[in-house]
Protein backbone atom coordinates (compact mmCIF):
# COMPACT_ATOMS: atom_id res chain seq x y z
CA UNK A 1 0.00 0.00 0.00
CA UNK A 2 1.25 3.40 -0.88
CA UNK A 3 -0.12 6.75 0.62
CA UNK A 4 -0.64 9.03 -1.82
CA UNK A 5 -2.46 12.47 -0.43
CA UNK A 6 -2.64 14.10 -3.74
CA UNK A 7 -4.44 17.09 -4.98
CA UNK A 8 -5.75 15.69 -8.78
CA UNK A 9 -8.33 18.75 -9.14
CA UNK A 10 -6.25 20.59 -11.71
CA UNK A 11 -5.95 16.97 -14.34
CA UNK A 12 -8.26 16.01 -16.65
CA UNK A 13 -6.94 12.80 -17.46
CA UNK A 14 -5.61 10.07 -14.68
CA UNK A 15 -4.55 6.37 -15.97
CA UNK A 16 -4.02 3.87 -13.82
CA UNK A 17 -1.47 0.84 -15.48
CA UNK A 18 0.59 -2.23 -14.26
CA UNK A 19 2.28 -5.64 -15.80
CA UNK A 20 0.85 -8.38 -14.14
CA UNK A 21 1.46 -12.37 -13.89
CA UNK A 22 -0.88 -14.83 -12.70
CA UNK A 23 0.97 -18.21 -12.02
CA UNK A 24 -1.90 -20.09 -10.25
CA UNK A 25 -5.09 -19.36 -8.09
CA UNK A 26 -7.27 -22.33 -6.77
CA UNK A 27 -10.41 -20.20 -6.04
CA UNK A 28 -12.01 -19.54 -9.42
CA UNK A 29 -12.83 -16.17 -10.52
CA UNK A 30 -12.91 -13.71 -7.57
CA UNK A 31 -14.42 -16.03 -5.35
CA UNK A 32 -18.06 -16.47 -4.14
CA UNK A 33 -18.57 -12.59 -3.55
CA UNK A 34 -16.07 -11.68 -6.04
CA UNK A 35 -13.67 -10.02 -3.40
CA UNK A 36 -10.57 -12.73 -3.76
CA UNK A 37 -8.41 -12.40 -6.31
CA UNK A 38 -4.98 -13.42 -6.93
CA UNK A 39 -4.10 -10.12 -7.49
CA UNK A 40 -6.39 -6.97 -6.65
CA UNK A 41 -5.86 -3.05 -7.05
CA UNK A 42 -7.48 -0.24 -4.77
CA UNK A 43 -7.35 3.35 -5.45
CA UNK A 44 -9.37 5.22 -2.94
CA UNK A 45 -10.16 8.68 -3.65
CA UNK A 46 -11.90 11.72 -1.90
CA UNK A 47 -14.63 13.33 -3.87
CA UNK A 48 -16.29 16.57 -2.59
CA UNK A 49 -17.83 14.58 -0.19
CA UNK A 50 -17.18 10.72 0.48
CA UNK A 51 -14.13 8.54 0.43
CA UNK A 52 -14.96 6.36 -2.24
CA UNK A 53 -12.74 2.76 -3.03
CA UNK A 54 -12.40 1.64 -7.18
CA UNK A 55 -11.27 -2.17 -7.33
CA UNK A 56 -9.94 -3.97 -10.11
CA UNK A 57 -9.34 -7.69 -9.75
CA UNK A 58 -7.18 -9.61 -11.92
CA UNK A 59 -7.93 -13.49 -12.38
CA UNK A 60 -7.16 -16.22 -15.39
CA UNK A 61 -9.67 -19.04 -14.67
CA UNK A 62 -13.48 -19.45 -13.10
CA UNK A 63 -14.05 -23.08 -13.61
CA UNK A 64 -17.16 -22.71 -10.63
CA UNK A 65 -18.73 -19.21 -12.35
CA UNK A 66 -18.20 -17.13 -9.79
CA UNK A 67 -18.50 -13.49 -9.33
CA UNK A 68 -16.18 -11.11 -11.39
CA UNK A 69 -17.56 -7.92 -10.94
CA UNK A 70 -14.23 -5.78 -11.07
CA UNK A 71 -12.27 -8.59 -12.56
CA UNK A 72 -10.72 -9.00 -15.67
CA UNK A 73 -9.71 -12.00 -17.34
CA UNK A 74 -5.99 -12.34 -18.32
CA UNK A 75 -3.84 -15.26 -19.43
CA UNK A 76 -2.17 -17.89 -17.11
CA UNK A 77 1.27 -17.29 -16.90
CA UNK A 78 2.38 -14.84 -18.98
CA UNK A 79 3.08 -11.25 -18.43
CA UNK A 80 0.45 -8.76 -19.59
CA UNK A 81 0.81 -5.17 -19.45
CA UNK A 82 -2.75 -3.66 -18.46
CA UNK A 83 -3.74 0.16 -18.80
CA UNK A 84 -7.61 0.47 -16.79
CA UNK A 85 -9.70 1.88 -20.30
CA UNK A 86 -11.48 4.30 -18.42
CA UNK A 87 -10.19 8.07 -17.37
CA UNK A 88 -10.15 8.11 -13.85
CA UNK A 89 -11.41 11.83 -13.61
CA UNK A 90 -15.17 10.65 -15.55
CA UNK A 91 -15.21 8.47 -12.33
CA UNK A 92 -18.55 9.35 -10.30
CA UNK A 93 -17.80 10.88 -8.26
CA UNK A 94 -14.85 12.60 -9.68
CA UNK A 95 -11.83 12.35 -7.53
CA UNK A 96 -10.41 15.25 -6.04
CA UNK A 97 -8.14 14.05 -3.67
CA UNK A 98 -5.86 10.91 -4.32
CA UNK A 99 -5.93 8.92 -1.09
CA UNK A 100 -3.77 5.47 -1.29
CA UNK A 101 -3.29 2.92 -4.09
CA UNK A 102 -2.98 -0.55 -2.52
CA UNK A 103 -2.00 -4.06 -4.30
CA UNK A 104 -2.92 -7.23 -2.95
CA UNK A 105 -4.21 -11.18 -3.54
CA UNK A 106 -6.53 -13.04 -1.89
CA UNK A 107 -7.55 -16.75 -2.07
CA UNK A 108 -7.20 -20.11 -1.06
CA UNK A 109 -3.78 -20.43 -2.98
CA UNK A 110 -1.79 -18.43 -5.55
CA UNK A 111 0.77 -17.05 -6.89
CA UNK A 112 0.45 -13.82 -8.62
CA UNK A 113 3.18 -10.81 -9.79
CA UNK A 114 2.82 -7.16 -10.33
CA UNK A 115 5.71 -4.49 -11.71
CA UNK A 116 5.16 -1.08 -12.99
CA UNK A 117 2.43 0.16 -11.86
CA UNK A 118 1.92 3.54 -12.58
CA UNK A 119 -0.34 6.66 -11.98
CA UNK A 120 -0.07 9.39 -15.07
CA UNK A 121 -2.12 12.36 -14.72
CA UNK A 122 -2.71 15.00 -17.64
Amino acid sequence: MQDLDKDVTEYSDLRLALDVKLRQQSLSGGGYVGTEYPVQVRLTYRSANTETPVVWGFYYQNLDNNRVDSGTLVPQDTWLHHAVPVNLMTLFPPPQRLLSLQVSASGHDYDSFVTNVSLTAQ
